[in-house]
């Protein structure tokens, strides 16, 4: 996380240097992180996942904070950051980068059944590699001496903390080979999804904004209740699958009941 700090303060210090020297008001509040590069981009996937599974929720907010400039420009960084921040944007429909993650949006937000979001991230996976022609770490593996190299191993960790967050079955292609299965399996183990209070909250309000698709993992224990049918609320543990309810809705969204009184 320091070098997350550091980085976003040296950017600050050169934009007053700018701003003194031009004689021009320049903002002040912009992150060095342009959303709009891939590589850049791909930095802020692995930097917010691998926090994600770790479960070190209070970091991801820090750098949620200091990319604030960039917030509300992108759905997929939305959907991995919208359950820890107290502040989510459900409703931003752009992202900047079709490819790779097309697939990965479609795995949260189009998949119609467990089943059909497993696909989508394996598909993802299958393409993401080649996504990344002519990133600085694209083939790093085949440019290693004894004095040099960028090659630091090929992981889609953006892959496991969307199963993670969203109760995604990674069963399928686990074994991928850039797909962090340990790390996803760590998450799982030490239930990191229990952690996530946003900074600030408290306990009755600290699952304000979730929502959770029936046939996904519970992302945590409270009152739950569904536009679908009245008189749907009922209490779920995390990791509990989220029912059907049936009818003309689909698939059934549960939300957070902001009541979380018996």
């Amino acid at each position: 996380m320091q070098w997350f700090r550091d980085w976003h303060s040296a950017d600050l210090e050169c934009t007053k240097h700018l701003a003194a020297k031009r004689g021009e008001d320049l903002r002040l509040d912009m992150t060095p992180v342009p959303f709009e590069d891939l590589f850049h981009f791909q930095i802020v996937m692995d930097f917010i996942s691998v926090g994600i599974l770790l479960g070190e929720f209070e970091a991801v907010r820090e750098a949620a904070k200091l990319m604030q400039s960039a917030r509300h420009s992108d759905m997929l960084y939305e959907a991995l950051i919208e359950k820890i921040v107290p502040d989510p944007d459900t409703e931003v429909t752009e992202f900047f980068h079709e490819q790779p993650y097309d697939p990965l949006l479609d795995a949260i937000f189009s998949a119609e059944s467990p089943q059909e979001a497993s696909a989508f991230v394996k598909k993802y996976l299958e393409g993401w590699y080649k996504a990344f022609e002519g990133v600085p770490w694209h083939n790093g593996h085949l440019v290693v001496t004894d004095e040099y190299s960028n090659y630091e191993g090929y992981w889609a960790f953006e892959a496991a903390a969307i199963c993670v967050l969203y109760g995604i079955d990674d069963s399928g292609f686990r074994d991928h080979i850039v797909y962090p299965k340990d790390l996803a399996d760590w998450a799982r183990e030490h239930k990191v999804l229990d952690r996530l209070v946003p900074s600030g909250s408290s306990p009755a309000l600290s699952g304000a904004g979730l929502r959770c698709e029936s046939g996904q993992a519970c992302p945590q224990s409270g009152y739950w209740l569904s536009p679908a049918q009245v008189g749907s609320r009922r209490h779920f543990q995390a990791g509990d699958l989220m029912p059907i309810l049936g009818g003309d809705y689909g698939v059934t969204i549960w939300q957070w009941d902001e009541n979380q009184q018996p």
